[in-house]
Order: structure tokens, then sequence, then C-alpha cells
């Protein structure tokens, strides 16, 4: 929704504003996206379609109309195509440069670069989120008293574990620095900063 219309009930971007203006308007573009349909000239397609298929299974004739006699635009028509104003990982629209800036350097986005929701080639781990050190634990025969916490691997299959996952999310990083998710000097990563090291 548009924050200008949830607040001051009047939008000065009218026209030109990616943002659904009405509650039944969000619900038509969630169903646009849902059903991969791109602009009203489809959905209105889509709907002579089924009404067809209707009327056929009645038994009742149907005339289409000509289809280029509609052409209905709306803001999404325009917004979908420019670069850099629509995040898929997070489902966020930005108005411009710097709220698209300021959107991809946020923790919550970082954290949904590298996180594997929802992907196939996601792999299941067995042990505990990787420390900062890639070594084994030199306390770890002896009991290491910082157990979970500790920054070093407590085993040879943890070291090696963590390693793959590094590998691993540091292809996701570098597609998200190509797919331009991540800004190109962001070097700030808080708990995946171990990517970083050798």
């Amino acid at each position: 929704m548009c924050a200008q219309i949830l607040k001051k009930k009047k939008c000065s971007y009218t026209g030109n504003c990616t943002f659904a203006h009405s509650q039944e308007e969000r619900e038509m573009w969630m169903y646009m996206k849902n059903n991969n349909l791109r602009n009203m000239q489809q959905v209105y397609d889509m709907w002579l379609s089924l009404a067809a298929q209707n009327c056929q299974a009645d038994g009742a004739a149907f005339s289409q109309p000509n289809p280029e006699e509609k052409c209905i635009v709306m803001p999404t028509d325009y917004a979908e195509p420019m670069s850099g104003v629509y995040c898929h990982l997070c489902g966020k629209h930005s108005n411009g440069e710097r709220q698209w800036q300021q959107h991809i350097s946020s923790e919550k986005h970082k954290d949904r670069v590298f996180s594997c929701e929802g992907e196939e080639e996601a792999l299941t781990w067995d042990y505990r989120f990787p420390g900062t050190r890639f070594k084994i634990c030199p306390k770890v025969k002896g009991g290491c008293p910082d157990g979970v916490s500790c920054d070093y691997a407590h085993g040879p299959e943890e070291l090696q574990e963590w390693i793959e996952r590094r590998d691993f999310l540091r292809q996701k990083l570098a597609k998200a620095r190509e797919d331009m998710l991540i800004m190109p000097a962001e070097f700030d990563f808080g708990k995946y900063n171990f990517l970083l090291q050798d």
C-alpha cells in the first residue's frame, strides 16, 4: 500500500506511484502477480477465455470481441520494467535509487540473501552455525569451556561442513552481487562476515 495514501489519504505521485492506492487494487495486483499476469489486458483476456469456456459448457454461443478494443493501463505496467525498484527476495518495491540502496543495505535483506528458504538447492546442515575461526578448537580434547559459543569447530566433520557452508554461501553472495541485490562495496554482513575470511 502507498504510505502517503495510508497517512494523508492523498498521493503526490498519482499516475507514477508504484504502490496500491486501495485494498481492492492491492488484491488485484496480488492476483495478477500470483497468476503471472503482467497487465490488465492479460486479465481481461483471461476473463474472456474463462467466460467463453463457461458459455460453451452451458451450450451457448459466445463471440469474443476484438482484444484490441480494450486496453487498460495500470501503474504496475510501468513499475516492473524499471531496474532496481523491486526486490524479488523480500517482495519490496523502492521508489528510487536512494530507497533501493537503503533496502539492500538492511540486515533483514542481507538475511534474505543468505537464507535458503524455498530453494531446491538448499542444503540441510547437521552442525551449528560457523564461528569466526575455521580451525579445530585447541581446547576441544580437554572439553572446551565455551561449548556452542566457541569460535572454533569442535571436530573435523564440523569443520568440513563449515567449509562447505561457506562455499555455498559465497556462491549466493556472488549471485546477489551479480543481480545487484548487494551493494558492490558492501563488506558488512553481520553474522555472515566469515564469508570474507580465507
